[in-house]
């Protein structure tokens, strides 16, 4: 009986326990994004590309050598060069003896080799500097661009500054190990997600194979791009398309022996882009000793499908929507409408509640005033979740709103007049109410005394200005 008693009391305080744990619970983040399983490396980062928000990162910061993850900013310097008007992607350029000679002998090349007086256009010197490494390209690019590769690294370095980029120093244009050459994961994700506003950045950096015709001096070249992350096998016939991941989009690879297996990825699903950046990775065989897994693209692949399966796009504000109103000066009308023209859609936690998005107009002061023509520029709105996610996008003004004209600015004179006449006529009114209100109360004798001593003393005062206008006047 004991033994069932006791029996019956256990299971209560179990079934108590179980109760209190289940509430407890339902007041936690129970549904909070769990993080992926750290990743080996000794470095790595995953970054919402719209916003650069780390979805995940470790040791991000730590200086690291990027090897031949660095042609990515060599690249966006060309095509930013491209866009200011200093260089065409049609330019032909030849390859220097002297940078030939420069490159070093092991360093990764095209084959056949860049020779010396050879000429090709920037787009093909790109395509080999971003699909198959070419050292030799780089520095041809940074001469044609900067007058000179010495030139053309400082520029590197002021650029990765101007990005934010932290723990970062370059002295070559292509990232052969050198001991002063080092970044971080989170600069080369900031840098990539730049360089990736360029639409023909975006193409070269996504091709698998590329014909290069003939040039004056060597014959056609084939190249292959060396993220084997996009080696479709619709598209290649290679044992290398085992690593082939549906949503990769493009990417950079970099291995020295001592950088280890670098590599920068995009990937994009649903609308959703992502960049990856795994840098250190080793070659390793998996647990039953048979088959090497090559971390730098497992581990991509791996932090891509857990940022895509825990993250998804919130549409915050849509194109065309009227956000607010802008007060004017000196106009027709005293406010215009305000719209943005592009979607504001942000990459959230599974979890997150989108009513925790705070939106804030910033207007710039200077387009408050008249004229205004509908499509103006005239500020910014900005998105935040958090301290870390971020969207900002130009706000609009809808209407036209003419300046004043001088027969506006003449009524608006006349309103002013009009208003200050009706303030005098109140004030003439109550004074008057107060007048009477006194000469009819007890106090009566005494205002007639005041007033009639006032007006005696001003009746005074006129008599003797009177008798003083009217005195001889002395002569000298």
């Amino acid at each position: 009986m004991d033994k069932k008693i006791m029996t019956f009391a256990q299971k209560g305080i179990i079934c108590l326990f179980l109760i209190i744990t289940t509430l407890v619970c339902g007041s936690m983040e129970i549904f909070a994004v769990e993080q992926p399983t750290e990743t080996p490396v000794p470095s790595a980062i995953l970054v919402d590309a719209q916003t650069n928000n780390a979805l995940y990162e470790k040791e991000a910061d730590i200086p690291i050598m990027p090897a031949s993850t660095t042609k990515i900013l060599t690249a966006l310097l060309v095509f930013e060069a491209i866009d200011q008007g200093v260089i065409t992607l049609d330019d032909k350029v030849e390859t220097t003896q002297e940078i030939v000679e420069k490159t070093p002998f092991d360093a990764s090349k095209v084959v056949p080799n860049l020779q010396p007086g050879e000429v090709m256009t920037v787009r093909e010197y790109l395509y080999c500097l971003l699909m198959v490494s070419d050292c030799t390209a780089c520095d041809v690019l940074a001469q044609h661009v900067s007058g000179s590769v010495d030139a053309f690294v400082a520029r590197m370095n002021e650029r990765a500054a101007e990005l934010g980029c932290r723990n970062t120093n370059f002295v070559n244009t292509h990232g052969y190990p050198d001991e002063n050459h080092y970044t971080t994961a989170r600069s080369l994700a900031l840098i990539t997600s730049e360089a990736m506003k360029h639409d023909v950045f975006r193409e070269m950096f996504g091709t698998i194979k590329l014909r290069i015709e003939k040039t004056n001096l060597s014959n056609p070249r084939m190249l292959y791009n060396s993220n084997w992350l996009i080696w479709n096998p619709d598209k290649i016939t290679s044992i290398y398309c085992t690593h082939y991941y549906e949503y990769a989009t493009g990417g950079k690879t970099g291995t020295s022996q001592k950088s280890g297996h670098c590599l920068v990825s995009t990937a994009q699903k649903d609308g959703r882009t992502l960049i990856c950046v795994i840098t250190g990775g080793k070659i390793v065989l998996d647990s039953t000793g048979t088959q090497y897994i090559y971390q730098h693209y497992y581990e991509s692949e791996r932090l891509f499908e857990w940022g895509f399966a825990n993250h998804s796009n919130v549409s915050i504000v849509s194109s065309g929507d009227v956000v607010g109103k802008m007060k004017i000066t000196g106009g027709e009308s005293d406010s215009v409408s305000i719209e943005i023209k592009d979607n504001i859609t942000m990459l959230l936690p599974n979890d997150a509640d989108a009513s925790d998005v705070v939106t804030k107009i910033v207007i710039d002061e200077s387009k408050r005033n008249a004229p205004v023509s509908a499509g103006d520029a005239v500020g910014e709105l900005t998105a935040s979740y958090g301290e870390d996610i971020v969207v900002t996008v130009p706000v609009y003004a809808i209407q036209n709103i003419g300046a004043e004209t001088s027969g506006c600015q003449s009524c608006s004179f006349g309103k002013v007049v009009s208003a200050i006449l009706i303030v005098l006529l109140v004030i003439v009114l109550l004074v008057g109410i107060a007048l009477l209100y006194l000469l009819n109360s007890k106090y009566a004798p005494n205002v007639k005394n005041l007033y009639y001593g006032l007006l005696d003393e001003f009746k005074k005062s006129r008599l003797k200005a009177q008798k003083k206008a009217n005195a001889p006047r002395k002569l000298n």
